[in-house]
């Protein structure tokens, strides 16, 4: 049990923003939660959005994860 409660505490961290307004609560995902994750969330998103706006989410992010590797192109060829 303290196996797993030290993992608890090492993959997770609080940093509070605004003078402490707002407390920020963070985890690192193991590949298994991960995966979860991105799962429940296209559920959630699949039963609020209609097809077209599922879509149109689905080439967005195909263009936006094109343009991230682009840009880490250049940015390594800036770096030589």
């Amino acid at each position: 049990m303290k196996f797993i409660q030290r993992i608890q505490e090492t993959t997770t961290a609080k940093v509070e923003c605004f003078g402490g307004l707002v407390v920020l609560e963070c985890k690192i995902l193991s590949p298994l939660e991960a995966e979860a994750a991105g799962l429940a969330s296209s559920l959630v998103a699949s039963s609020v959005l209609d097809p077209n706006q599922l879509k149109r989410s689905h080439v967005e992010k195909k263009y936006l994860n094109a343009l991230n590797q682009k840009t880490q192109v250049i940015k390594t060829l800036n770096n030589c």
